[in-house]
Formats: C-alpha cells, structure tokens, sequence
C-alpha cells in the first residue's frame, strides 16, 4: 500500500473514532468537565481562599491577635494596665470564662460576643494563648511596680465600689492623695503632709499636678471622694 492509500484509511478510521464518541455521547462528557473548570474565575478561588483563613473571624475583642499568634514586648508597649488585664483576659473570656473579678467581670459582661459558660478553660487554650497570657501578665507586674504606696491600683485600672469597701475614712484619704504623691504633689494640709514625708519613694516637687493625671486616676480620684461624704472629706 502506498503511502497516499495510508493517509486515506487514517482519515477514514479517525471518521469512524469520532462518529462513535459523538453517538456514546463522550464529547459532552468531556465538555462539562473541561467547560465546568474554565468557568472558575480567579475571584471565585480569592473568595474561597480568603473565606478559609480568615483568621480572626472567630477572634472576638479588641486584641484578638493574642489568639492567633505569638505577642511580642512591642505589641504591650505604651498600654496602660488596664488595657494589659483586658487584653490578657480576652483570651479566657473567648473561651468562656466566669470571672470573679468585679471590674473585669462588668467589663465582659458589656460585651456582646461574650458567653460565660466554665470556671475553669485551661484545657481549651492553645499554646499560643498560654505563652501570650504568661507574657503580659509579666508586663503587666513590671508596669505596677512602678506605682508605689499602699494601693498602686487606684493609678493602674479603674477601681469599683467593691475595692473601697470596708476602707476606713484615713485609708480612702490615703488611697486617694497617693494618686497625686505619686506625681509629686505638694500636700498643704498637715496631717496628710507629715505621712507622704515619712514615705521614702514620695518627692514632693509641684503645687498643681492636674496635667499629669491619668484618666483612670481622674476617674478613681473622683470615686473615692464621692464614697467618702460628710465633715472632714477627703
């Protein structure tokens, strides 16, 4: 056979190879798969991506990246310590802390993603948690060493009614100047004068220390005068 009688028996045996795929309806077959991945858009596999490592969707709070990854000192730079407890203490509360805590416990109860089920939710934090709580609470007793007197606590978080009950009248007048001694506040009545003097960390150096004053001391100062009412007020 010539190679011109070769060429006419492939085409008539190509022919014959489509004309049964056509019949067996193959050629369908093979469009919806290949028509079905064409398709898919380069939006549709960023949408599908995206949806799946979204990773703080389930992260509630202001800091959820204490749940997602590992915190550095930087991360806790320049926060107060009030913002260290709630940044540390959103983590158990994702996980549904009860806190007995007053303050931290009307905080969380404000927010609205939060479930308090369990008393205790060691067993459901991550490694990362675990290193990132054991870290700020670190920096968070390294900032309130700082704070000295007998109530550091009325300069570093917002204080209830609960942390002054059962304070005599002296004790609230001293938690209360310590805030100011703590700036350096020069006192002018006597009595309170005599006991900063015979503290060893006060430095008496200005007679108005209103511009140095914290929001949260603002805000204890004024709790602690209003418990405090009647002749000789703090």
């Amino acid at each position: 056979m010539d190679e011109f009688g070769s060429k006419i028996i492939g085409v008539i045996i190509g022919a014959v190879v489509i004309f049964s795929l056509q019949a067996l309806g193959v050629h369908k077959l093979l469009a919806n798969i290949f028509g079905g991945i064409s398709n898919i858009t380069a939006e549709d596999i960023i949408k599908d991506t995206s949806e799946s490592v979204n990773t703080n969707e389930y992260y509630y709070g202001k800091y959820p990246e204490t749940s997602t990854r590992y915190l550095t000192l930087s991360d806790l730079k320049g926060k107060s310590v009030w913002n260290l407890m709630v940044m540390r203490n959103e983590i158990f509360a994702r996980h549904g802390y009860i806190f007995k805590t007053p303050q931290i416990k009307q905080y969380f109860q404000q927010q609205t993603w939060y479930q308090p089920e369990y008393y205790d939710v060691d067993t459901y934090l991550t490694s990362i948690e675990r290193a990132n709580a054991k870290l700020i609470r670190k920096h968070e007793k390294m900032i309130t060493s700082r704070y000295y007197g007998k109530y550091p606590e009325a300069s570093t978080r917002y204080l209830t009614l609960s942390d002054l009950k059962g304070k005599s009248v002296w004790n609230l007048r001293i938690m209360r100047n310590e805030i100011f001694a703590r700036h350096g506040y020069i006192f002018n009545t006597p009595k309170i004068k005599q006991y900063f003097q015979r503290q060893t960390w006060y430095q008496p150096e200005y007679y108005d220390v209103d511009t140095y004053l914290t929001s949260i001391e603002r805000g204890n100062a004024k709790l602690i005068r209003v418990k405090k009412k009647g002749p000789g007020s703090i």
